[in-house]
């Protein structure tokens, strides 16, 4: 019975992402899902009870997977720091490109207080694995700097990617290598000095 349930909801999460992509969140109501999930509204409010709960549902989904792409891209290829940055951006890109509702999740503005708490979540964690990362570069950081430079990468990535997803795709994919750049070059000089 618990994988059953396990499924429903992953089904009604992934209703709401494409919902979210085709509407946005302005049009995303518990009817809707329930109408793309093919299931009863009440099997909807069992797991969700509201928008903003099927909203922030969707988003811990996609933190969760954005991590492990983060794992993914550190754990594999060359180790050099800059090698790992470039990785990790290209995971970070990829999520916010291609995982089902991220983008419309994100652009959200009518839960901005829902956004904000999960981005300093994320924030917090991401820094943290980060800096944990960096003590492996840079062993003699006391830990006080690698997490100022950890927490400066993560928001000067995630603020290039979110301005990124804002514009048109031909400029989104520049600005993804043009974050790639500005990471480098910050990592760069701090792991230098």
């Amino acid at each position: 019975m618990q994988q059953r349930a396990v499924l429903r909801r992953e089904s009604i999460l992934d209703a709401t992402a494409r919902v979210l992509d085709r509407v946005g969140y302005d049009g995303l109501t518990t009817n809707s899902v329930a109408l793309e999930a093919r299931t009863a509204v009440g099997s909807v409010y069992q797991y969700f009870r509201s928008r903003e709960a099927l909203l922030d549902g969707l988003l811990e989904r996609h933190g969760r997977r954005l991590g492990e792409a983060i794992e993914a891209a550190i754990a594999v290829g060359d180790p050099d720091p800059l090698a790992v940055a470039d990785r990790v951006v290209d995971a970070f890109a990829r999520v916010w490109r291609e995982e089902p509702g991220y983008r419309a999740a994100w652009s959200a503005k009518s839960v901005s207080g829902l956004l904000d708490r999960t981005g300093a979540a994320w924030g917090y964690a991401f820094t943290a694995r980060i800096g944990d990362l960096l003590g492996s570069f840079a062993p003699a950081w006391p830990a006080a700097r690698r997490l100022i430079v950890a927490r400066t990468a993560v928001h000067l990535v995630s603020g290039i990617l979110l301005a990124a997803i804002a514009s048109p795709r031909r400029v989104e994919r520049a600005m993804e290598g043009e974050a790639k750049l500005a990471l480098r070059a910050y990592l760069g000089v701090s792991l230098a000095s």
